[in-house]
């Protein structure tokens, strides 16, 4: 699943995200597996250019698909191991995006 990564932020990037919903802005996210975490768009790792990411290693609050407070900072994640198609992970990965985008325009949406 690695091999999506830059795609998905290739596509995350490209994508008027305002189709889906109006002013929809995308939060951090992070995509991970069994040992790894690989973040992006999260403001206190801003020295990444947009369209890469940073890697750490997993820990306990990396479980599910949700929307977590991730260094203060709502960030969506999604198990890369959980999906065998690219479209499959990218709904899941904009539908908690999504929470993140309410989250910070003042919805309660945080799990």
């Amino acid at each position: 699943m690695n091999h999506f990564l830059n795609q998905i932020a290739k596509d995350l990037t490209n994508t008027n995200l305002e189709r889906y919903w109006p002013n929809f802005e995308l939060v951090a996210y992070a995509l991970y597996d069994q040992n790894s975490v690989f973040l992006f768009n999260h403001p206190r790792y801003n020295d990444i250019p947009p369209k890469s990411y940073e890697i750490l290693k997993r820990d306990e609050q990396f479980v599910g698909n949700t929307l977590i407070l991730f260094d203060g900072y709502p960030t969506a994640i999604a198990d890369m191991e959980l999906y065998d198609d690219y479209e499959g992970l990218f709904s899941i990965l904009v539908h908690e995006l999504f929470h993140g985008n309410q989250y910070v325009k003042g919805g309660k949406t945080l799990s």
